[in-house]
């Protein structure tokens, strides 16, 4: 029997754990009622044909691609504390390319527990196995063919959300901690060297102007550490290591979510940055700026949704200098008559690099259609275009993807 035929009859026998969101005790299509505990199986499974799978506008290559996505979710809610164990995995088999066929895999696990009703705490673990498909991250460019296989890697991660205050009280004050480990699995010649460490705390102070919206204040804190010292060769020949950097962005801002018709967050402020170079090659130092990120939903009717997400951010760029990344994305989903909902979504990205002005830039258009067979089952097609211009070489590219799925929720 197959690898992937093992896991899907795996998850079926054993019904294990996925997508946390539940926990409320509300019956929703495909959930099962195990005594205390709710248990909702997942099953997607898509066919799609993409006609440029390693970015490449040299030399494209298209294959067809079917994906079987599985897992489920457990979830358990105890007066106000809920907890929920989940598991899910990606099949990827690339009919024309088969050395980037891959199963990723996730296992996670988050709760929320209230002590009283001025402690509360959200605490949220992962464990991620995966890979970067040929022609994207490292592997940009003409290399991607020659490789024998995608570049693979592993990542731990948690994170705790403290909140001291009731929840109708004036104000309240919050302590985030993230961290997280990357580690990658093969071509360590050219990869090892970007293994990295990364801690997060984020003090902050939520000031309550009415019922459902807050004046918020924060000091996000980001620690990002690359052990190794060594240095690779990029395709184009130039020597570049990775950095580690500190990073501080002092925020303020307002947080509501007044109705079912709109919800949101939008903070703006100034990062500092402190660049700690493991490269002799690197004249370390740092930078400061203007930073903002943000997401609003807004739901001018009960069956048409909009949601909108911006951020200006600062991260060390790969070799020397710095890049700025701007995202702007926003998407409108619609429920029409008999039972069909459409998904219309656009993306636009930046990337300015300091040292070498250069920036990249790139669009992504999304159109989804479905049509709900049951309440737990979608069937639907989707279209998905990217326009990628960057100054690597080889890099500028277009991709095309058509889909068919169905959807088991």
């Amino acid at each position: 029997m197959k690898r992937i035929d093992k896991i899907i009859l795996l998850m079926w026998l054993l019904t294990s754990a996925y997508n946390v969101s539940a926990a409320d005790k509300d019956m929703k299509p495909g959930m099962l009622s195990l005594g205390a505990f709710d248990l909702t199986p997942t099953l997607n499974v898509d066919e799609s044909y993409n006609d440029n799978i390693f970015y490449s506008q040299e030399n494209p290559k298209g294959s067809f691609i079917t994906q079987v996505t599985g897992g489920g979710e457990i979830a358990l809610r105890k007066k106000m504390d809920k907890y929920a164990l989940r598991y899910s995995f990606l099949s990827s088999q690339y009919h024309d390319s088969n050395k980037d066929s891959y199963v990723d895999q996730f296992l996670g696990f988050t709760t929320h527990f209230e002590a009283n009703n001025r402690n509360r705490i959200d605490f949220n673990t992962n464990a991620i196995f995966s890979h970067y498909m040929r022609g994207t991250v490292l592997s940009q460019g003409s290399i991607a063919q020659t490789l024998s296989g995608p570049d693979q890697y592993h990542l731990y991660n948690a994170g705790l959300e403290y909140r001291y205050g009731r929840v109708d009280a004036k104000g309240n004050l919050g302590m985030d901690l993230k961290w997280l480990q990357f580690t990658y699995d093969n071509r360590l010649n050219a990869t090892q060297v970007y293994d990295r460490t990364q801690f997060e705390f984020t003090p902050g102070f939520f000031l309550r102007l009415s019922p459902d919206v807050y004046f918020t204040s924060q000091v996000q804190n980001i620690i990002v550490d690359y052990p190794s010292s060594q240095t690779v060769t990029t395709t184009i020949g130039q020597f570049i290591s990775p950095q580690s950097y500190n990073m501080q962005r002092y925020l303020v801002g307002m947080k509501w979510n007044q109705t079912s018709k709109t919800k949101g967050s939008i903070r703006v402020g100034e990062f500092q940055e402190q660049i700690q170079s493991n490269s002799q090659l690197i004249s370390t130092g740092g930078t400061s700026g203007l930073t903002w990120d943000g997401d609003i939903y807004w739901a001018p009717l009960e069956y048409s949704k909009f949601n909108l997400d911006i951020s200006n951010m600062i991260q060390p760029s790969i070799g020397f200098g710095n890049r700025q990344l701007q995202t702007y994305n926003l998407g409108w989903e619609h429920e029409w008559p008999n039972r069909i909902t459409t998904n219309l979504g656009g993306m636009y990205q930046t990337v300015s690099h300091s040292a070498s002005l250069h920036t990249v830039s790139g669009t992504t258009y999304k159109l989804d259609v479905k049509y709900k067979i049951r309440d737990w089952v979608d069937l639907g097609v989707n279209y998905y275009k990217t326009d990628f211009q960057a100054y690597l070489l080889n890099s500028n590219s277009n991709q095309d993807i058509y889909m068919l799925y169905i959807h088991f929720k």
